[in-house]
């Protein structure tokens, strides 16, 4: 599967908002002293995404970020591996 990651956030909200589906997610994840968010939509057959890394110090603008991704229609998850059957 494809993963297209644009650089640019307002195009990247610009596209996600064209495209009607209820998988638009967002993950946080700690490293070190600063937080990443990796911001994803589900296409079928791709995922369109944008990446974002904020320092401890910057919480004012992750929260600002996090603000903005919820007005788009984009909500929290933990993505996870599952195990599947082989047969």
């Amino acid at each position: 599967m494809k993963d297209f990651v644009y650089k640019d956030k307002d195009r990247f909200l610009e596209i996600a908002d064209a495209v009607s589906t209820p998988f638009k997610v967002y993950e946080l994840t700690v490293i070190g002293d600063k937080v990443g968010v990796d911001v994803k939509v589900w296409l079928r057959t791709a995922y369109i995404s944008y990446y974002r890394e904020f320092s401890d110090q910057d919480k004012e603008a992750l929260s600002s970020f996090l603000e903005d991704l919820h007005r788009h229609g984009f909500a929290e998850v933990e993505i996870r591996e599952t195990a599947f059957p082989l047969r």
